[in-house]
């Protein structure tokens, strides 16, 4: 049966809410401007807009409430000019450092607009996030967030990455989409680019059990060869050409060469990672020439 509190939920009227300064406990949400109409088994939140010195959240929602059917569907757009100062806002301080995003998502779940169920959870998401910092923070002290800082990586590189990873990695952009079904995320794209190092990850992570199954590949930039081709243009100006040519096709090969690759499994709070075993490639020379059988 219906509880009594969901039946008077139901029954509101067409509302509309404007509210300066929207906390709810210890969250500062900033402003709020809500308008809703009840229309006979649909709950529609026409416009939803909350607004602080950090972000800008703006949306529309439909509680869809008629028969057996107790659904909420969000369409919504998240605009930050800085991800530090947000996230501060709602109590996880030191996790990033500056940075700008836009999130977008389309969301559905069972329930209340007011109480999201993982479980129930299915939608997408589109990230696009610039110029910030991963602080140095324990994987689980930001939840989900743990997963894009890599610092769980830190200490299984097998390389001198301590300028990379050890003060927090440092990101140009952030850029992805996930998909969601049942509370399980998944993306096949989501592309950290930094100055040192390029991550690329690929999985699937649940909300409600707060676990991991992810792939990450990690790119460390190339950069030497670009610097010598500069300093060798000074002094032969074709020669310095041809070599910027040569790094400008070659960095991808490069980058692929010293590439790392690792699983990452566990929970948010304490993930396992391992270094993924290569298979070497067949020598090509060998695949063209195969071995003669020997004579008797």
């Amino acid at each position: 049966s219906t509880s009594p509190f969901v039946e008077n939920f139901k029954a509101l009227p067409d509302m509309e809410i404007s509210i300066e300064n929207f906390v709810l406990g210890n969250l500062r949400f900033g402003s709020l401007e809500l308008q809703a109409r009840n229309d006979e088994g649909f709950w529609k939140l026409g416009r939803i807009q909350i607004k602080n010195s950090a972000a800008v959240f703006t949306g529309k929602a439909e509680w869809q409430t008629g028969g057996e059917t107790n659904r909420t569907h969000l369409e919504f757009s998240l605009d930050s000019t800085s991800v530090g100062r947000l996230l501060r806002r709602f109590d996880y301080p030191d996790i990033i450092r500056g940075g700008s995003a836009r999130l977008d998502g389309k969301l559905t779940w069972n329930g209340m607009p007011i109480s999201l169920d993982y479980a129930s959870l299915d939608g997408e998401m589109t990230l696009d996030a610039r110029r910030g910092q991963f602080l140095k923070v324990d994987p689980g002290a930001g939840k989900l967030l743990g997963l894009l800082s890599l610092q769980s990586l830190y200490r299984r590189i097998s390389l001198d990455f301590r300028d990379v990873f050890s003060e927090g990695f440092a990101f140009d952009t952030i850029t992805g989409k996930v998909g969601i079904k049942n509370g399980v995320m998944r993306t096949e794209n989501l592309e950290i680019d930094g100055p040192s190092a390029n991550a690329f990850i690929r999985g699937e992570t649940d909300i409600k059990q707060e676990t991991q199954q992810l792939d990450v590949k990690i790119l460390p930039s190339i950069g030497n060869a670009a610097a010598l081709g500069v300093g060798v243009a000074l002094a032969n100006p074709v020669v310095g050409v041809a070599t910027l040519l040569a790094h400008k096709m070659m960095q991808s090969p490069l980058d692929q060469m010293f590439s790392l690759d690792y699983r990452v499994t566990g929970t948010w709070s304490n993930p396992k990672v391992e270094k993924k075993q290569e298979t070497p490639a067949p020598n090509a020379e060998d695949a063209d020439n195969p071995a003669e059988p020997a004579t008797p």
